[in-house]
């Protein structure tokens, strides 16, 4: 018999053959590669290997994002495959990526044991409850995201600094006009006012001894009536760096880079604030139960 994730792997490039060798092929480090010229295989023992060698996923994250700079950006890459219509690009992509796939790609490998559960836990990141429909794409990064990760990630915002560095954000998300306007899809779906909270740039200085590699970062920007979140990355560490150690690492145009973090604040003036996010402790566990559930969802046809 195949294995699941030839299955699954067929569906999520859009009914490419795409068939993993049954049994598998032995786990196997593959480091020194690119992450984004691996095939499906390669990753498959790639991930196996990382899953027995390095038991924690934080370390496992940042070795992986390590690994995966230089990967060609391309803007919406990402799509519901055959179970929408309405974007029917493929599930997953490991050769490019675009902003935010880029983060939940690299995450997903994180706390993965093998390609198939890297496949179903990058679904329950980008579906509201697991449900693969272009409506329940999370695609607001500050309303939608967030919440929707929180069985993988611990929102540090309001937390850092001993709780005193954080402020209110404000959005009105309508979530109606986005959907006919991208998509050409009529939803009924009343406008939300969204408040949450994130680290203003006036006292980032305040949470920098705190943040660490493999932490998510999302940029906040917008005005004083409204902030949005259309940017995200993954902070990593640079222990030759002891004045400003702290990278950025994102996915922009033209390929996945890291910068100066603190560089990159002072150069971008349109920046207002950021949300941290950090693995959970228990973030392999509950990864492994996203899958067992995704499982249930997302049915070959």
């Amino acid at each position: 018999m195949s294995r699941l994730v030839a299955a699954v792997a067929v569906i999520a490039v859009g009914f490419a053959l795409t068939q993993l060798p049954d049994p598998p092929a032995p786990p196997q480090d593959l480091s020194a590669t690119p992450l984004y010229q691996l095939s499906e295989t390669q990753l498959d023992q790639h991930l196996r290997f990382l899953a027995a060698s390095e038991p924690d996923p934080v370390r496992r994250l940042a070795r992986l994002a390590e690994q995966a700079i230089g990967q060609p950006h391309e803007p919406a890459v990402l799509g519901e495959g055959p179970y929408d219509p309405a974007d029917a690009r493929p599930m997953y992509a490991i050769d490019r990526a675009d902003n935010t796939s880029f983060v939940e790609q690299t995450l997903a490998m994180a706390v993965a044991s093998d390609f198939e559960s890297f496949f179903l836990v990058l679904q329950a990141l980008r579906y509201k409850g697991g449900r693969v429909s272009t409506a329940t794409r999370n695609h607001n990064l500050l309303a939608d995201w967030p919440g929707n990760a929180q069985f993988l990630l611990d929102d540090l915002t309001e937390s850092l600094a001993g709780g005193m560095a954080w402020v209110p954000v404000h959005q009105i998300v309508q979530r109606k006009a986005f959907l006919q306007q991208r998509f050409h899809l009529a939803a009924d779906v009343p406008d939300e006012k969204f408040t949450g909270t994130c680290i203003p740039r006036v006292y980032l200085y305040k949470v920098l001894p705190e943040l660490r590699a493999g932490d998510v970062v999302l940029v906040i920007t917008g005005n004083d009536r409204q902030q949005f979140c259309q940017e995200i990355g993954l902070m990593l560490h640079e222990p030759a760096d002891a004045e400003k150690p702290l990278r950025l690492l994102e996915s922009l145009a033209p390929a996945a880079a890291k910068t100066v973090f603190r560089d990159t604040v002072i150069a971008r003036k349109d920046i207002l604030g950021f949300k941290f996010l950090r693995l959970r402790g228990d973030a392999v566990t509950a990864a492994a139960a996203q899958a067992e559930r995704m499982r249930t969802l997302i049915t070959p046809s």
